[in-house]
């Protein structure tokens, strides 16, 4: 590996030898060939995707929509996808730098990550814009109810 940035450490090195579906990096590092020309920049040096090897320059990175976000690999997603938990760029950069979101204790944390106040929880009524709320009630009914707690059946 290049680690001096002008190849003087790699003079003395024997050259690597790569797979025979495999593509040689300029700095020894072996990729599938598959990923030669795909428009995807792979190598450091980015000789897996160099005009003189493809016969063209690299596609510009794509220009995403404003409902969408576009990730470090260049591809667009959807902006609520950005945080979920969920790598759905190829480089993971979608969850990259996210602020862990926490509620109180008396709050409940939707799905989407947003807090609400514990009592709007399985109210019957979507308090989170994902609705999670309101999944997984058990409301009963109840003959009498408790003068000390409200909505507790006794």
């Amino acid at each position: 590996e290049d680690d001096c940035g002008d190849g003087s450490d790699e003079q003395e090195c024997a050259p690597s030898s790569c797979g025979p579906s495999e593509f040689q990096c300029g700095n020894a590092t072996c990729i599938p060939g598959s990923w030669v020309c795909d428009d995807d920049v792979d190598c450091q040096d980015q000789s897996d995707e160099s005009p003189q090897r493809c016969g063209r320059h690299p596609t510009p990175p794509a220009k995403c929509s404003p409902s969408e976000t576009q990730c470090g690999s260049g591809e667009c997603i959807h902006r609520k996808w950005r945080c979920d938990g969920d790598a759905d760029c190829k480089d993971g950069s979608d969850e990259a730098n996210c602020s862990v979101r926490t509620c109180r204790p008396d709050q409940f944390k939707c799905e989407d990550g947003n807090c609400i106040h514990g009592s709007r929880q399985c109210n019957s009524l979507r308090d989170c814009a994902d609705g999670t709320d309101e999944l997984n009630c058990k409301n009963c009914e109840c003959s009498t109810r408790s003068n000390v707690v409200p909505n507790e059946c006794t």
